[in-house]
């Protein structure tokens, strides 16, 4: 690899002392969300414990450094004072430049490197290497970043990583949903998003909890009211997460003379009931059992 020189080293602005009542790990939250937004592009996410760093790279992107300069630079000098940030991305005659933002005192500073010295005005291919110190961290900001789409307006992490968040401390309905839910803009319906920010993986948690531990979670509430309006988006999404959970639980479906029968691993038959006041079980029915339920 050639030795990266720096390019350019200049003062762009000054030091802003607004503070601010988010997190770090919600900042680079929405800071990758809105390059990805930006360019219609889904992040990839990964990291490398030895050299304890996270990799966000935005395949087949292009940034102008003046746009990244214009609309990211204070954010990117804030986070890098706790999570040094390196933009890295191909410039000129596919050679890799890179670009920081950071504070030095009260100047805001930026600094161009590459390795034949020559001044670039866009990075393609762009890559945040974000710089976390903490195992702990890296495991969180790993999960954060992966769940990001740039379609959806917020950001499902599980209950361990809460004290990671500004909204921990809230006591409301989230408290007693599986999840903590992070907008990363505003929402402008809550429900619908938070459901729509669930992927598969997260899907089928929730109906492990209801059919191992009989649980619950208010997601099915909230999907369930989703149904009754008549809004079935992701309906085949849920089914697929639901039918893995059963796989994994070694329960099997079973059809006979327009019957159904649920059984689980030792033989035994399972029965659910519609009339059940758990929004999950009335889900399960009518996923497998389409013409037997009505939600409406």
């Amino acid at each position: 690899m050639q030795k990266i020189v720096n390019v350019s080293d200049k003062i762009i602005g000054s030091k802003d002392h607004i503070k601010l009542d988010i997190s770090n790990v919600e900042l680079i939250s929405i800071l990758v969300h809105e390059l990805s937004k930006e360019i219609g592009i889904n992040p990839e996410v990964q990291y490398i414990s030895k050299e304890k760093s996270i990799w966000v790279i935005f395949s087949d992107s292009c940034f102008e450094c003046d746009f990244l300069i214009d609309n990211y630079a204070l954010i990117i000098a804030a986070v890098s004072e706790k999570y040094p940030i390196v933009i890295n991305g191909i410039i000129n005659d596919f050679e890799e430049g890179e670009i920081k933002f950071f504070y030095e005192e009260d100047r805001l500073k930026l600094n161009k490197s590459n390795a034949s010295r020559k001044d670039f005005l866009n990075l393609s291919d762009l890559c945040l290497k974000i710089n976390v110190e903490k195992n702990e961290e890296i495991e969180i900001l790993n999960e954060a970043l992966s769940n990001i789409r740039y379609n959806r307006n917020c950001i499902a992490i599980r209950r361990k990583w809460d004290k990671y968040f500004s909204n921990y401390s809230i006591n409301d309905n989230q408290k007693v949903m599986k999840y903590n839910y992070i907008p990363l803009e505003t929402l402008e319906n809550k429900e619908y998003d938070y459901i729509n920010s669930l992927s598969i993986l997260q899907m089928k948690e929730l109906w492990l909890d209801f059919l191992v531990d009989h649980h619950t979670a208010l997601e099915f509430e909230l999907l369930y009211n989703m149904f009754q309006k008549r809004s079935m988006e992701k309906m085949h999404l849920w089914e697929l997460a639901l039918r893995i959970a059963l796989s994994e639980c070694e329960f099997s479906v079973a059809y006979y003379n327009k019957q159904f029968n649920i059984i689980d691993r030792d033989g035994n038959h399972i029965y659910y009931n519609f009339e059940s006041y758990s929004s999950a079980e009335k889900l399960l029915l009518k996923i497998l059992f389409p013409v037997k339920t009505n939600l409406y």
